[in-house]
């Protein structure tokens, strides 16, 4: 019987050559930033996977913590809006009337009121001084609706880096002056929150002349004097139709900060503040450059 050649695995090098072990999977994992992970660097994945991978979950999760904080912002402020004063309030704080006492013949006595102030109407009072306000305080005025979106994201970037900085509008400050005790002055999210709110609402009802008129005839200018007029009769001796543009510059300069550039106690400061509002309302062209060194070598 012819023997047959032993053809067994043993014997066949090919057959008995050792199988590659199969790829090793990562166990699964519930940890998202693990998931992330592998996904973006799987080898077995195209490029276009991986990067859309890699780019398109943060800024999902991004959108979606964007939304969740506008969401939360929004209910936050509707909680405070019965806080907050309205349009109807600030026509009762600029239209309030002093209180007079009179003699048995109706002579005045006297009269008593909360502020020292006499409104002057807007056609009263100098173009220079409207326009060194709005150069200064608020070059968007007559384009926002209360609020300068843009101004207040600089402002919290500076303050961010450290340099902080005011962002409120001229809306947004007459409504902080005339209601101190509902908005407050702290640098909180709550009292920029109302002061945002209100200066939405007086926007609504009141025309950018009423605005101003309102806010010229009610900011504070120390010594207990309110609005331009009691400001120039007590800093130069003057009604406010007949302010220079020199003096319009220098109360416009005292709004960054009435004490810090008071003119009597800190004639220097005063003086740089007042120099720069000339400068930035040349640089602006609401006055001429050549004009403007000479109205910065006038005296306070």
């Amino acid at each position: 019987m012819p023997l047959v050649p032993d053809r067994s695995l043993s014997s066949d090098p090919l057959l008995a050559r050792p199988r590659p072990a199969p790829p090793r999977r990562p166990k699964p994992t519930k940890n998202p930033l693990k998931r992330y992970w592998r996904a973006i660097t799987d080898g077995d994945a195209s490029w276009g996977r991986r990067i859309g991978v890699a780019f398109g979950i943060p800024a999902l999760v991004g959108l979606g913590a964007g939304i969740g904080a506008a969401l939360a912002f929004a209910i936050y402020a509707w909680s405070l809006l019965p806080e907050t004063p309205d349009a109807y309030a600030l026509a009762r704080a600029t239209q309030s009337q002093p209180t007079v006492v009179l003699d048995v013949r109706g002579e005045r006595l006297t009269q008593f009121e909360p502020d020292f102030r006499e409104w002057v109407p807007l056609d009263s009072i100098p173009v220079d001084l409207v326009d060194a306000l709005i150069a200064t305080e608020d070059r968007a005025f007559y384009q926002h609706g209360g609020v300068d979106v843009r101004r207040t994201v600089g402002a919290i970037w500076n303050t961010v880096r450290g340099r902080r900085e005011g962002g409120s509008t001229v809306t947004q400050q007459l409504a902080r002056n005339l209601f101190p005790d509902e908005i407050g002055n702290a640098g909180t999210l709550e009292r920029k929150t109302k002061e945002a709110l209100a200066a939405r609402a007086i926007e609504d009802d009141h025309t950018k002349r009423e605005i101003l008129e309102a806010y010229l005839n009610t900011v504070p200018f120390l010594y207990n004097a309110f609005g331009v007029e009691m400001a120039a009769r007590t800093y130069f001796g003057t009604h406010a139709p007949d302010l220079t543009v020199s003096q319009s510059a220098m109360l416009v300069a005292m709004l960054k900060g009435p004490s810090q550039f008071n003119p009597v106690r800190h004639p220097e400061a005063a003086r740089e503040r007042r120099n720069l509002v000339l400068r930035l309302m040349g640089e602006q062209g609401v006055i001429d450059l050549e004009d403007t060194r000479a109205f910065q070598a006038e005296p306070l």
